[in-house]
């Protein structure tokens, strides 16, 4: 089963970079803690990195580059799963599933999106 939480995203005052989601899928904040740990340490943990107010948008384009689009892609997937799933549409489900195993196999950060997308599906298998 998929993690459906998500992540705090904040912008610095005066901001200048590109704009991106004021909250990011778990599954990328992990991605970004994964290097942030190796950096500087476990002393603080995701969950209380969240509680104090997440990454900022520049430490993701370091920690985690192509984040933006990672997490535009798993919230548009998740909310086209949502919708497919109340409306009870197996095929569209069964794509999402060819999706995952499509990123899971030719992206970089496949792995990552490919589980995120993959436990979206078993939700929907198991909510119908």
């Amino acid at each position: 089963m998929t993690d459906e939480r998500t992540a705090p995203v904040l912008y610095g005052h005066g901001f200048k970079g590109p704009s991106g989601p004021l909250r990011l899928p778990w599954s990328v904040a992990e991605r970004a803690y994964s290097v942030y740990s190796s950096r500087y340490g476990t002393g603080q943990s995701l969950e209380t990195l969240c509680e104090r107010g997440g990454f900022y948008a520049e430490e993701l384009d370091e920690l985690a580059p192509g984040w933006r689009e990672e997490a535009g892609e798993i919230m548009k997937l998740r909310e086209q799963l949502k919708d497919e799933r109340s409306a009870g549409r197996e095929e569209v489900i069964q794509w999402i599933a060819d999706q995952a195993e499509l990123f899971r196999r030719t992206s970089e950060h496949g792995p990552v999106l490919g589980a995120a997308l993959e436990g979206m599906v078993l939700i929907a298998r198991g909510m119908k």
